[in-house]
């Protein structure tokens, strides 16, 4: 095995480590915002620093980078010490990791619309944070440099969300809201 395909394991696995520290710490009252914040760093350094976003490596198996990092930003943003800071910094990482010029062929689309449909339920009920994820939300738009794969990948992550929120709301005022984002992302619009 290579040593890229190495690291990739190393790296994509080690990021699973963050969710299980952050309810280690929360169960047994230790979680502070010191050690919130080193976690969130950590994971911010690792997702701009990561170059392997495949999610699965023939005759090797899973790497998924993209969806145990989509996990740690869940873990992080329904954190109940998740400032407003840190609500714009860990949507903003999961809009690049949904927008990735690498295809997400592998449900990692998937994980990344749960993690923002888990941090937005955590956050909608408060004016700050429904502010927070419509503008998010309304300024995710198309890259029109020809990236044909990573505006792929943005609008099957919306879409994805879209069902999340339409699954358990019909009637969920996020639907219009993500609706309007995915028509940005249409090809025949």
């Amino acid at each position: 095995m290579g040593k890229k395909r190495q690291t990739a394991f190393l790296c994509a696995f080690s990021v699973l480590l963050i969710p299980l520290a952050i309810k280690w710490y929360e169960t047994h009252g230790h979680l502070t915002p010191q050690r919130r914040d080193t976690l969130q760093q950590a994971l911010f350094t690792y997702i701009r620093q990561e170059q392997d976003w495949r999610g699965y490596i023939p005759r090797k198996g899973w790497a998924h980078a993209a969806a145990h990092s989509a996990d740690a930003l869940s873990a992080l943003g329904t954190s109940p010490l998740s400032r407003q800071e840190d609500l714009v910094a860990i949507i903003q990482n999961i809009a690049y990791l949904a927008h990735l010029d690498t295809p997400l062929m592998h449900t990692e689309e998937d994980r990344l619309a749960m993690a923002a449909y888990q941090i937005m339920r955590a956050h909608d009920k408060t004016a700050t944070g429904f502010v927070v994820i419509s503008s998010w939300l309304n300024a995710l738009t198309p890259d029109h440099s020809g990236k044909v794969i990573a505006n792929g990948n943005t609008r099957h992550f919306l879409r994805s969300l879209y069902f999340r929120w339409y699954f358990d709301n019909s009637s969920s005022p996020w639907l219009f809201t993500i609706a309007e984002a995915i028509k940005r992302f249409d090809i025949f619009a």
